[in-house]
């Protein structure tokens, strides 16, 4: 035998069996690596007793915070970038109100309704036990995780990831690994809320009227010099026929504003039981037609939706009230409930929470002549600084309301006579009813003025437009100081455009974002300099790859302070030739401001993957 020869035979596959070892170590290393899920510090959902954790480290991104989406939930979002491309989506729901399903069955719902194969995983989560499973697409190279788990008061958590079919392991990894970070607390506020809407149902809806007894009550809605713009006026009895074991309760509303809008409403709610009905009518100058919405809740606490925007069905919750209950409700509240949080139904189906809580008259909006019982302070937690505070004068009687929406005027409503509103607005007042006055008010002898306080509403508005809206709106939106954005048209000549007419470049108008910000916390002039870097103004209606007028740079002031703040930014900056070419921004007086369809609002944040003209960077916030 050769014994060389054997030898070098030996030392080759040596070196194979060392090369293979060596792909085997590193194979095990990278799936080591993957397994390793980092987490950052969970996200907690504002008083709904649950946090949710997202990935962190290279390639992760946290889109945002907890958002409201208009399908009554909240969603967290987190992403991972390769490449400068998305690869896998994180998506965590937090439902307020879906209909009761059992987690399983909610996933294989969610299967079919995407023409899609449902591979049951079993359950994952340590605090929370989350039913999951694959959900893979025919034809597709994604798939997507899906969870659910069902938490107290009717809500429910989800977990979405979506990815390529190639990452599936580690997909698996990732959701295993967020399920188990998930924290539950306990939400003393939601037992609270739910507790005292139990008892508003229960005990003190039947004091709403005595008897059958007529009650009716007015609002004067004015403005910080007192001017009279609206009323409204309201009526509330029981209704019992010979023989009914269950009585109703009737509350009638008619809200008249002068700049065109007007409203009707009607609620009905069963004594015995959690049965109600509440039909209402909206109308507006720049609507072309009326929206009308016809809800009804059942015994089983099922709702049904069915408005001119859309049909939905929904859970009742136990802490759920119909919007027009809210004043009642506060009303009646013990003067021993510190803080609660209830669900606000509104008109068009959608469920707001909101936070309750009494505040000091020096923290209000508004002030009294008169001395106050207490004043009660309602955030709804779906939109940041939107409010409304309910002011009770010494005696228990309703004083008045104040009402803070983002990008609006804030609105004061004053109690008044059913008689004072008749004087102030004549023929265009209309009673409820042919019995409308004939009982009795609930107004004291002897009304007190309610005014709002100075600078009750420091926040100030720039209109800029800078390309396609999309982008601009998400760059300012993440700016500190910057309270509400929202993305429209202006600067053109037709009312109501859509986006399909602003496309054709023949309406005139602007592709623009209309930005609500604190000058406490950043001044005008400094978003004028941060609209000048994230954008290129010496470019005549383009904007990137986007072409036409409605694409300009455009600065539409609201004031003499802003245009001479902007005139004097543009000048220093072509003194100091910042640019090479001439700069052609628009600066023009901020006319109609005409809102852009909801699916073009926070369009970033509803579709994380797409890109903008615009380039993101950090440093452009110094």
């Amino acid at each position: 035998m050769d014994t060389h020869a054997l030898k070098k035979y030996s030392a080759a596959e040596v070196a194979l069996l060392g090369v293979f070892g060596l792909g085997l170590l590193l194979s095990l290393i990278v799936v080591k690596v993957r397994s390793h899920i980092a987490l950052a510090e969970p996200v907690a959902m504002p008083f709904g007793g649950v946090a949710a954790p997202l990935p962190q480290g290279a390639g992760w991104q946290a889109v945002d915070g907890w958002r409201y989406e208009r399908d009554n939930s909240f969603v967290l979002l987190g992403l991972l970038r390769q490449g400068g491309r998305p690869v896998m989506t994180v998506r965590w729901r937090y439902a307020l109100c879906d209909e009761p399903v059992e987690p399983e069955a909610l996933l294989r719902q969610r299967a079919d309704s995407a023409a899609a194969r449902l591979t049951l995983l079993g359950q994952t989560g340590k605090a929370l036990a989350m039913t999951y499973g694959r959900i893979e697409t025919f034809g597709s190279d994604e798939s997507y995780l899906m969870g659910a788990a069902d938490l107290p008061q009717a809500r429910r958590l989800e977990l979405y990831i979506a990815f390529r079919n190639q990452d599936a392991d580690f997909a698996q990894t990732v959701f295993e690994a967020l399920a188990d970070g998930v924290r539950l607390s306990s939400c003393p506020l939601q037992a609270a809320g739910a507790e005292q809407v139990e008892q508003f149902y229960r005990t003190r809806l039947r004091t709403l009227a005595n008897d059958d007894a007529l009650r009716e009550s007015g609002m004067l809605l004015k403005d910080a010099a007192n001017r009279p713009l609206g009323y409204a006026v309201e009526r509330v009895f029981v209704h019992q026929a010979d023989g009914d074991s269950d009585g109703h309760v009737r509350l009638t509303t008619r809200q008249f504003e002068t700049s065109g809008r007007k409203i009707e409403s009607d609620v009905w709610l069963s004594f015995n039981t959690d049965a109600f009905s509440w039909s209402s009518q909206t109308q507006d100058l720049r609507q072309t037609r009326p929206r009308s919405s016809q809800i009804r809740g059942n015994a089983a606490g099922r709702i049904s939706v069915q408005s001119s925007e859309a049909k939905r069905m929904l859970q009742r919750t136990p802490m759920m009230l119909a919007e027009p209950l809210t004043g009642a409700f506060v009303a009646g509240l013990p003067e021993g409930v510190a803080e609660l949080v209830v669900d606000i139904l509104t008109e068009s189906g959608e469920v707001l929470p909101a936070r309750i809580r009494p505040i000091a008259a020096a923290d209000a909006h508004v002030k009294s002549d008169a001395p106050t019982a207490r004043i009660v302070r309602l955030e709804y937690m779906n939109q940041k600084d939107a409010s409304e505070e309910w002011v009770f004068n010494a005696d228990g009687t309703f004083a008045g309301r104040f009402e803070q929406t983002p990008l609006q005027t804030p609105k004061l409503w004053e109690a008044a006579d059913v008689e004072q509103l008749q004087q102030l607005f004549g023929v265009r007042f209309k009673p409820l009813g042919r019995n409308a006055g004939q009982g009795r008010t609930t107004l004291p002898a002897k009304r007190e003025m309610l005014t709002m306080k100075e600078k009750s509403n420091p926040i100030e508005t720039a209109t800029f437009a800078a390309g396609c809206f999309w982008g601009v709106e998400y760059f300012f939106a993440a700016v500190p100081g910057v309270v509400k954005t929202q993305v429209g048209y202006t600067g053109g000549s037709k009312d109501h455009p859509t986006y399909k007419e602003v496309c054709t470049g023949k309406t005139g108008h602007a592709e623009a974002v209309r930005i609500e910000f604190d000058p406490a916390r950043i001044s005008y002039e400094q978003l004028v300099k941060l609209l000048f870097k994230m954008h290129d103004p010496t470019t005549l209606n383009r904007q990137g790859p986007d072409v036409g007028t409605q694409y300009r740079s455009a600065i539409f002031y609201h004031s003499d302070a802003q245009r001479d703040t902007a005139a004097a930014i543009i000048e220093a900056l072509t003194e100091a030739k910042t640019f090479k070419r001439p700069i052609v921004t628009q600066l023009a007086a901020a006319g109609a401001f005409w809102p852009a369809e909801d699916y073009h609002q926070q369009y970033f944040k509803k579709n994380p993957d797409l890109t903008c003209h615009i380039e993101f960077c950090p440093k452009m916030m110094e």
